[in-house]
């Protein structure tokens, strides 16, 4: 594949679509980032993360999450199971679904850290979710509570003048206009 991986590749590419669709496109591919798409949010929403506000930043990807993680939840919902009784047997499973269903905020807890943290991949827990039946309810709020939180936190921290000075120094002028561009 070359330098880049297929990650790498994949950001490039959807950065190139999010840059002909703009803001519709960032919520398209954050709300696919739950779900399918094998890339993280951030290099797509920190260019608007510098020029919006953070908390109408982090509304609209917190709806474009609810979206993309219930596409997660559905397809553990209706087509986990198998893949995941093959990867972890089937005893395995019926023990996390059992510990997951009595311990309700270890479950939420889990969702919510998962949206929160930048180096969790959200995908896996948005589909496990499904997969043992999570009640819906608890899943959308921790969805929405972590997701929320991530971009608003991503909102305030990249309208500080000390984050476009040091990515202006480290990146350079022409980087600093180019993320401000979009």
């Amino acid at each position: 594949m070359g330098l880049l991986g297929l990650s790498e590749h994949l950001v490039l590419y959807f950065m190139e679509f999010e840059r002909a669709i703009g803001l519709p496109g960032m919520l398209l591919i954050t709300a696919l980032e739950c779900s399918v798409l094998p890339v993280p949010p951030e290099p797509f929403v920190f260019p608007y993360a510098l020029k919006m506000n953070p908390w109408a930043l982090a509304g609209l990807t917190a709806l474009a999450s609810i979206a993309g993680s219930l596409l997660g939840y559905a397809i553990g919902y209706y087509g986990g199971r198998p893949l995941a009784v093959k990867l972890v047997g089937e005893a395995n499973l019926i023990r996390v679904e059992e510990r997951l269903t009595r311990h309700r905020l270890a479950a939420w807890a889990s969702v919510f850290l998962a949206g929160l943290i930048q180096f969790i991949p959200f995908k896996p827990f948005t589909i496990g979710a499904g997969l043992v039946e999570m009640d819906l309810r608890l899943f959308l709020t921790a969805v929405v509570s972590g997701r929320f939180l991530r971009f608003l936190l991503l909102g305030y921290v990249s309208q500080s003048e000390a984050v476009r000075s040091a990515i202006s120094h480290y990146l350079g002028p022409k980087v600093l206009k180019m993320l401000m561009s979009v």
